[in-house]
Parts: C-alpha cells; sequence; structure tokens
C-alpha cells in the first residue's frame, strides 16, 4: 500500500520533533542549579577597640568535609584577638566552630588555626570533620566558624580569602563560584554613643534601657556605654 507523501512528511517532522525534545531532556540540568558559595559577614561598622565576630558562611553546599583558608587583614586596622591574652606564647587566634560540621557536637572534628609564620596580617584556617564518614549538607546560609578581631583605628578596611579551599569526603575539591571578602568601617564611639550614629541623645538611653531589659539582643557592632 502506498503512503500518502503528505502523510509521510508529517510523520518526519513529528519524528524530527520527538528527536529534539528527547535531546533537549537528555542534555538539561534537572532542576536549576544553585552554585556554592562562601563569604565573610560581620556588622557593617564595628567600634575601635571593641572585639567583634566574623563569620564563614557557606550557601548551598553538598557533601562538606572540611575548610581550608587564610584570612588577610590590614594590621594597622585590625588584629585578631587572643584567646588566652598570654604574651608568652604568641596569639592563640580566637576561632569558635559552628554547629554545622560537627552536627550540634554529635561528630567530631578537627580545628586548627594560627597566624602565618606567628605574624599578624594573615591568618590560616583548618576544619574538617573526623575519619571515615560522609560530609555535611546545606541549602541555605550556614556558618562554618567564627574569627574574633579588634578595631585598632578608624578607617575602612577589609578581610579578604586566600590559598582556600572546600573538601568532600572523597578528598575532591568542591567547586565553589565565590569567596566573598567583606568590608568593615571603624569609627570611634563618643561618650555615650551606643547606637555608633556620631551623636549621643535620647536614642542611645533608650537603646541601653532595652538591652538592660533584654527587650533587645546586644548587637555585634555595639559600642561600649561609657557614661
Amino acid at each position: 500500500m502506498k503512503k500518502d507523501s503528505k502523510s509521510l512528511r508529517g510523520s518526519n517532522g513529528m519524528a524530527a520533533l520527538i528527536l529534539t525534545i528527547i535531546a533537549l531532556i537528555l542534555i538539561s540540568p534537572a532542576g536549576p542549579a544553585h552554585a556554592t558559595t562562601v563569604k565573610l559577614t560581620t556588622g557593617a561598622q564595628q567600634a575601635v577597640g571593641n572585639e567583634f565576630r566574623v563569620d564563614i558562611v557557606v550557601d548551598t553546599v553538598t557533601d562538606l568535609y572540611g575548610l581550608a583558608a587564610d584570612l588577610l587583614y590590614d594590621t594597622q586596622f585590625l588584629e585578631v584577638v587572643d584567646s588566652d591574652a598570654t604574651a608568652a606564647n604568641g596569639v592563640q587566634p580566637k576561632v569558635v566552630e559552628g554547629a554545622f560540621l560537627n552536627k550540634n557536637g554529635l561528630d567530631e572534628t578537627f580545628m586548627r588555626s594560627a597566624l602565618e609564620d606567628g605574624i599578624p596580617g594573615t591568618l590560616v584556617l583548618g576544619l574538617s570533620r573526623s575519619g571515615s564518614v560522609a560530609g555535611v549538607s546545606a541549602g541555605t546560609d550556614t556558618v562554618i566558624l567564627s574569627v574574633y578581631f579588634r578595631g585598632l583605628k578608624a578607617g575602612t578596611t577589609t578581610i579578604a580569602f586566600s590559598a582556600q579551599a572546600l573538601k568532600d569526603s572523597a578528598n575532591d575539591d568542591i567547586d565553589v563560584s565565590a569567596w566573598n571578602g567583606v568590608t568593615v568601617v571603624l569609627g570611634v564611639c563618643g561618650n555615650g554613643d551606643v547606637n555608633y550614629d556620631g551623636y549621643t541623645n535620647i536614642l542611645d538611653a533608650i537603646l541601653t534601657l532595652r538591652i538592660i531589659l533584654g527587650s533587645e539582643p546586644v548587637p555585634d557592632d555595639l559600642c561600649y556605654v561609657d557614661m
């Protein structure tokens, strides 16, 4: 039986369309991709003389086993807080592990931190899970660890990553689309300038009262109440 030429053309066109759709399905990702990013976060403004926290935060990661990174900072503006304040044994960096890699304290981890060659300006950090275990995963901003700095003089400065890597449980590198540092503005608190806006007025008194009563959390960038 002879098929109609129009039917053949129609069949060929439909077959080509189906093949095209199949090809697109095979090469398309199953869902929207979200690249892993790592960033430093802290309050945008800090007071000279105050200790403040800088968090290393990861966003969307799978099978994270460990982190290695250097933090570069300007020693004119910042110093790493010494956890034991004993000059004889050098600076023992105040670094606090988050609850991510250790699964809220359930799993063992290994952390090391030190100034490179004992000289301020580069803080060397390493944190990993321990043993033959799987890594951990996150789908939103999650703190890996926190480092404590102190402001030394007024001005604007940055803290940046260097020699950085994330590792999975097979000791392979995890692809990271961006390692974002942070900019910190350091200022000098005036007498009683609790909210660090450059003025001492009723707003500082109200904020102080709210903090004392517990209705307002103590922000990281709070100036000392020196009245």
